[in-house]
């Protein structure tokens, strides 16, 4: 018979310990209101805690650029693979619009690949999405 504290650890070796790791928002046409960036972070808040440590909050930056969560290894790889979609926050009714957003995505997920999360240049997008621009 395996021991409660054997299966804990060989879970912590499996998942790893959750770790704290920022998300970040691109704003494409403008930056939104208060009101907007409320219902943004209610929204957001509520698909992120299904996948945090144990339900903890979830932190924004005061600027509404970054998302902070809680989460195992495991979680976070989850996260990755939606939060491109969920962090670009474009408008996508015309054909430019919906190129800002799919190049968006792409920007993002580059960002979340290479855990590279200060502004990053790219030759297709430039600055536009995450540089606070």
């Amino acid at each position: 018979m395996i021991k409660p504290a054997c299966l804990l650890l060989g879970l912590l070796l499996i998942q790893g310990c959750a770790t704290t790791r920022p998300y970040p928002f691109c704003y494409c046409d403008k930056t939104p209101s208060s009101d907007e960036f409320e219902a943004i972070r209610k929204d957001v808040s509520g698909i992120l805690l299904k996948y945090s440590e144990n339900g903890k909050l979830i932190s924004f930056t005061p600027d509404n650029r970054w998302a902070f969560v809680t989460a195992t290894r495991k979680r976070h790889k989850e996260i990755e693979k939606i939060w491109p979609r969920i962090a670009c926050r474009c408008g996508y009714t015309d054909d430019a619009q919906l190129l800002n957003y799919s190049r968006c995505i792409e920007y993002i997920r580059k960002m979340l690949n290479t855990k590279q999360y200060d502004v990053m240049e790219n030759k297709k997008t430039g600055y536009l999405y995450c540089g606070g621009k």
